[in-house]
């Protein structure tokens, strides 16, 4: 089976790599096998293939070409924010350039492969406080597919760069939240308020987590929970690291959206920030990669 096909739409060529987990799995060393992939290119958003250097990758597999992805595909690694600008909180204007944005927030599996290349610091584990904290994601069994948490600012900017992403300002963040011009008070609308039926959050109900008493799966709100364009997460499970400094506390970095752990409401508001040190890790918070959409 191919690696590649080449999708046409007007007068543009657009190379579209499509990558199979068995064949790369075969292709990749032990320690690289962490790499998920589409089938089923089709109608949809223009989004980044995933893109990971593994040692032992073949030289002709160009990792950063675009693929036209329907939008509900777990394939769509990175979905591009259209340009605008808008007003904040405070009625600044912010002017934001075409960026491309994680689809999903950086899973432990994804960043657990950083760590086997050694190019990331492990995050505390499950397994490193005496009262066996069952929150932090990394090292806790069956936790592949939820969001690392545990991660500080320089863990987070550390991955990205890896990934050839960096992380999103908090204005780009919050234009991709509010939908854009779209102006949501939360990624899914302005109604319903937060509740598990869009948001991984702690319910009056249910419980922390949904009722998990932890993170759940990325994207398990989905489509319910997600952004105007398709972007998934970005007001619960964890909350986010953005590149801002704080205007208050320069070691400070701004986090945005809400969290498994969180259950008042102003959490989830796209335009709410949080001031938070830099160095600091908990089991709330984690991050999603951005990079600019051209060189």
């Amino acid at each position: 089976m191919g690696l590649s096909q080449t999708l046409t739409e007007g007068s543009s060529s657009l190379a579209a790599t499509v990558w199979y987990r068995s064949v790369m799995n075969d292709m990749l060393p032990a320690r690289g096998k962490r790499f998920y992939g589409a089938s089923n290119i089709r109608a949809g958003a223009w989004v980044a293939s995933v893109g990971f250097v593994f040692a032992g990758c073949p030289d002709q597999l160009d990792l950063s070409e675009y693929e036209r992805i329907d939008p509900g595909s777990t394939a769509a690694m990175q979905v591009v924010i259209a340009a605008g600008r808008f007003a904040d909180i405070d009625d600044v204007t912010h002017e934001i350039a075409e960026f491309l944005l994680d689809r999903t927030e950086v899973t432990v599996e994804q960043y657990e492969a950083c760590v086997d290349l050694g190019s990331c610091s492990a995050p505390p584990s499950a397994f490193m406080y005496s009262d066996m904290n069952p929150n932090f994601n990394y090292g806790a069994p069956n936790r592949e597919l939820h969001p690392i948490n545990g991660v500080d600012w320089f863990d987070a900017e550390a991955y990205c760069n890896w990934a050839e992403r960096r992380l999103p300002t908090e204005w780009e963040w919050e234009w991709a939240a509010r939908g854009r011009n779209e102006g949501n008070t939360y990624p899914w609308g302005d109604t319903p308020e937060p509740n598990c039926n869009v948001a991984v959050m702690d319910d009056l109900v249910m419980g922390a987590g949904c009722g998990l008493n932890a993170t759940n799966p990325v994207g398990s709100k989905s489509p319910l929970g997600d952004s105007p364009d398709g972007v998934q997460d970005l007001s619960g499970n964890v909350a986010e690291w953005t590149s801002s400094a704080s205007i208050y506390v320069p070691t400070s970095r701004i986090v945005r959206g809400g969290s498994w752990g969180y259950n008042s409401a102003i959490y989830f508001n796209v335009a709410f920030p949080s001031d938070y040190d830099s160095m600091g890790r908990d089991d709330n918070t984690g991050f999603r990669c951005a990079r600019a959409s051209s060189p």
